[in-house]
């Protein structure tokens, strides 16, 4: 009980800040975690049962959840999002785990879904710092791909006619 209320602190500070502070990458990540923080309370099975059998309800939140995150990483102009992706991967292959072989221990779901959103947050937190050190260096932090100057930079010069 105690864990939980640590990391509802913890993920509301880090969508707090993201939210006030941070760009529009930050921003929309924090808001997809508190609805999917939400929506896993609206959905989980009741404590008895809770991570017996595959947790159909959060695996649909967590799926969600990735892609959001997945949509982010291919189009903001960052790198956070990459390892955002990955921390959501895992917590979906935790799912899947459970899907493939349901006599995974109860406990060993439960931290398989459970552990991630710990480095999430803190990310969360990292992401939301740079981006503001970014603009206090810069004056400004381009937030997604087709808002940098010019378009996306190439790697090599386009072909001359000729």
């Amino acid at each position: 009980m105690l864990r939980t209320a640590i990391f509802l602190a913890l993920l509301i500070a880090a969508c707090s800040y993201a939210v006030k502070r941070g760009g529009g990458p930050e921003r929309l990540t924090a808001y997809a975690f508190l609805a999917a923080y939400m929506l896993t309370i609206a959905v989980r099975s009741s404590q008895p049962e809770r991570y017996f059998a595959i947790e159909t309800g959060v695996f649909i939140v967590d799926v969600l959840l990735f892609f959001t995150v997945l949509a982010v990483m291919l189009t903001a102009n960052r790198v956070w999002p990459i390892w955002m992706t990955v921390l959501m991967l895992m917590a979906v292959g935790g799912h899947i785990a459970k899907l493939l072989d349901p006599h995974v221990i109860r406990t060993a779901y439960q931290i398989m879904l459970s552990f991630w959103g710990w480095p999430a947050a803190v990310l969360l937190i990292v992401a939301t710092w740079r981006h503001q050190r970014r603009v206090a260096l810069n004056g400004a932090d381009a937030s997604w791909r087709r808002s940098l100057p010019g378009g996306l930079p190439q790697t090599r010069p386009p072909p001359q006619p000729g």
